[in-house]
């Protein structure tokens, strides 16, 4: 917070939730591997004011995979449930351009191949 500021009072610092936390699961085995994390953050404001805020979200993501000795294959989901949320805050912007939306549901996979 601004500590006796004769403008912003005792307003939030822009840019820095008050919460957020993260979390994630691994399991792997010989070859089959998975997991999954989560994200949580709330209300972060934007601005010095604390006019422009990005909202609280959720998010979800999954992953499963398998690895021998020399191949290794991969995939997963980002975002399983879709959240809109803000992924980046651009604090007091002149602008106004404060907010960029965070990706949407995405898929990926990946191949590895070891020889050495």
């Amino acid at each position: 917070r601004f500590d006796g500021d004769p403008v912003f009072g005792r307003n939030r610092q822009p840019g820095v939730p008050p919460a957020e936390a993260s979390l994630g699961v691994r399991w792997a085995a010989t070859a089959p591997r998975a997991g999954m994390s989560g994200r949580w953050r709330r209300r972060t404001f934007a601005d010095d004011a604390n006019t422009t805020a990005a909202g609280s979200f959720r998010m979800l993501s999954l992953n499963a995979g398998w690895a021998s000795r020399w191949l290794e294959f991969s995939a997963g989901c980002a975002n399983v449930t879709d959240a809109r949320y803000i992924g980046s805050l651009a604090v007091n912007d002149a602008a106004g351009n404060f907010m960029e939306p965070a990706d949407p549901r995405t898929f990926w996979m990946t191949l590895g191949v070891h020889w050495l």
